[in-house]
């Protein structure tokens, strides 16, 4: 790429992450759902600082990314593709959006989906489950008539949320 200062960029594969389709839930036969990926978006912070072996609320600040499929939140750390550092199922049903807090980014992340609820999840709470499943701190029920496309926290107002349906 020339950015026309006679500078040259190139693009390059950092790794491929990918779970392999046996690993993700299937829950509900009321739908065929599709692996693709919904969601994919850095955390705010993200380049700050290294990575190396941090804790996943500290490594969330500086190499990592969040991914939505089917029913499962993940987050990934840039510098290890192999598996997720965190799984979360907060619904049977597929998750559609989720969003890192601009304000908590080393710990709060809003998601949402075919189940009209949001949910905020607080990475910091310990695993509720053998799966390493992180708990919703909090979650509101039928936020939307229908699915959840969108959900985004307020950059300037913590704790505000906006959400789009269909």
């Amino acid at each position: 790429m020339d950015y026309g200062n006679g500078l040259v960029k190139s693009l390059s594969t950092l790794g491929e992450y990918d779970i392999p389709i046996s690993e993700i839930p299937m829950s509900s036969s009321s739908f065929v759902p599709n692996t693709h990926v919904k969601t994919v978006q850095f955390s705010p912070t993200y380049g700050n600082t290294s990575a190396g072996e941090l804790s996943i609320h500290e490594a969330s600040s500086s190499s990592c990314f969040l991914t939505t499929a089917i029913s499962q939140l993940q987050i990934w750390n840039v510098e290890q593709p192999s598996l997720p550092l965190m799984r979360n199922n907060p619904s049977e049903l597929p998750l559609t959006t989720a969003s890192w807090s601009p304000t908590h980014p080393h710990s709060l992340i809003a998601c949402g989906g075919e189940d009209k609820a949001i949910n905020i999840i607080d990475i910091r709470v310990p695993p509720s489950t053998s799966e390493e499943q992180q708990q919703s701190v909090w979650r509101t029920e039928n936020a939307h008539d229908r699915s959840i496309r969108d959900v985004q926290f307020n950059p300037f107002i913590p704790y505000w949320l906006a959400s789009a349906g269909i």
